[in-house]
């Protein structure tokens, strides 16, 4: 690993350049995530906005080092169109995207608790 960041990120997007890897471990950002070269390893659950882009260009590698999954609206190989909804992973994309977490395309379950609390019931 060439840098670790372990705090919260600020603004809109994550670009992820060079030919090293950059290990975050508190990603939460609000925009979109580019992995040009190299490999960027992500190891916090949840750690993607839903509404958010991934792209990962030829040559670069996504490492999800997190149990489970990751609800993103779009994600790019490449330079192929976005991929439909689905959950995909290394099992999909090897050598692309590596280790145990995955990312799921699509709307984000909604928050019970939020979809309560919007009824008004007391």
């Amino acid at each position: 690993m060439d840098l670790l960041i372990s705090g919260n990120l600020s603004g809109d997007a994550i670009q992820k350049l060079g030919l090293g890897t950059l290990a975050l471990t508190k990603p939460r950002h609000s925009g979109n995530t580019t992995v040009s070269t190299g490999i960027l390893t992500l190891s916090a659950v949840n750690p993607l906005h839903d509404a958010s882009t991934v792209t990962v260009q030829a040559g670069a590698v996504l490492n999800l080092e997190y149990i489970g999954t990751d609800f993103v609206t779009s994600l790019v190989i490449g330079t192929n169109p976005p991929l439909a909804n689905g959950i995909y992973g290394r099992v999909n994309f090897p050598g692309i995207i590596t280790g145990t977490g995955t990312i799921t395309v699509g709307p984000a379950p909604s928050d019970p608790y939020t979809s309560w609390a919007g009824t008004g019931v007391p």
